[in-house]
Order: C-alpha cells, then structure tokens, then sequence
C-alpha cells in the first residue's frame, strides 16, 4: 500500500489565533476558529526545518502577515504584502537564513 506522507515527513495540525507557530513539522494543516492571521514560525529552524507547507484544512480564512515587527521568524510574502488562505489552499515556505525570515508564496494554483 502507497503513502502520502514521505518517510520522516513530519505533518501537523495547528490552530491559529493571529499567532506564530511555534510547533516544528514540515507540512502544516491550518484551522482557526474565525479568520486569523499567522505571523510566523520559531522552533523549526533550530530543529533543522527549512522548508515547509501550509495547507488551509478549514473553512476561515488564514491570513500571512509579510514581515511581522515583533516575531523573530516572521514571513516574508509576494509583493510585500500580507496573502490569505482560503478552504483548502495552499502556500510553500522556504527559510532564508540571510534575512532570517521565512519566505512564502501561495500555490499559484488555488486550492485542491
């Protein structure tokens, strides 16, 4: 039988509240109670995480901030601007190590 999930591929579900993520994975099931903003994510670096996926699983909006002042491990959005996720969408993340952000860009392709 196939899997999904690559060997050692770490997925988690997170709940956001206009928060940072502070849980380590390589995929990221997002849900939020209304629509919420993330701001960031610490803990995954240091972890040895540089890539990452984010997939919207809930019907509110989760909405990228670009560049959050105060989180360390904020993000870093298209056209310096913040993008929201709607129901089953998606985005890619990369860490930059230079700028010490996270670089992220939405699925050019929509949801599912």
């Amino acid at each position: 039988m196939a899997t999904a999930v690559g060997i050692g591929e770490r997925w988690t579900t997170v709940t956001i509240n206009n928060s940072v993520i502070t849980t380590v994975a390589d995929v990221y099931r997002l849900t939020a109670a209304t629509s919420s903003e993330v701001r960031g994510i610490t803990n995954a670096v240091r972890d040895g995480s540089t890539r990452a996926v984010f997939i919207n699983v809930g019907v509110n909006n989760v909405t990228f901030v670009h560049n959050h002042s105060t989180d360390s491990a904020a993000f870093l959005c298209p056209s310096g601007t913040n993008f929201a996720l709607g129901e089953n969408e998606w985005a890619f993340g990369r860490y930059d190590p230079t700028s010490q952000r996270w670089r992220v860009t939405p699925n050019c392709c929509g949801g599912t």
